[in-house]
């Protein structure tokens, strides 16, 4: 009878090792199995050190549709393209404000991206930098214009030239 006891504590207590080591190791690949997923930290920007949740897109109300630039052929173009303005949302007491004041003063940032488009030719937005070096052109002219480095990227949401 003591036996028995013995024996039937020995398989409880090996039981529950069993139990916990498994509970442990799924645990353990579950964790690093959503490493590349959800429990990974949002990718940042590698300009502003800041990740997607940190910066508010503003649109802007409509696409831009313009005349281009001619190029060396001579030929017109048109491009339409839709935009949005990044500002750092962190800041939490000027943050706000700058999203009021670029959604009531949109025609500021639109004349700013007409004038810059103007003097673009297609063949340097057809670029394969084309886009990049756009964005980086009216986000220090729009930063300018509103004295505010809140203002952190520009996003490109429509792309049509012709």
């Amino acid at each position: 009878m003591e036996k028995n006891k013995l024996m039937m504590t020995v398989i409880i207590v090996l039981l529950i090792l069993l139990l916990a080591t498994t509970g442990a190791v799924s645990v353990y690949i579950i964790k690093h199995l959503n490493s590349g997923l959800a429990g990974q930290p949002p990718t940042t920007n590698q300009t502003t050190g800041l990740t997607a949740e940190d910066i508010d897109p503003v649109p802007l109300s409509s696409t831009i549709s313009t005349n281009l630039l001619p190029g060396p052929d001579g030929a017109e173009h048109v491009a339409k393209i839709g935009f949005s303005i990044g500002v750092n949302n962190t800041d939490k007491k000027n943050s706000p404000e700058l999203i009021k004041t670029l959604t009531d003063k949109e025609n500021i940032t639109r004349d700013i991206i007409v004038g810059i488009l103007h003097n673009t030719t297609y063949q340097e937005l057809k670029k394969p930098e084309g886009q990049d070096t756009l964005r980086q052109k009216v986000l220090e002219q729009v930063r300018d214009a509103f004295g505010s480095n809140l203002i952190v990227t520009v996003y490109i949401s429509d792309w049509i030239l012709q």
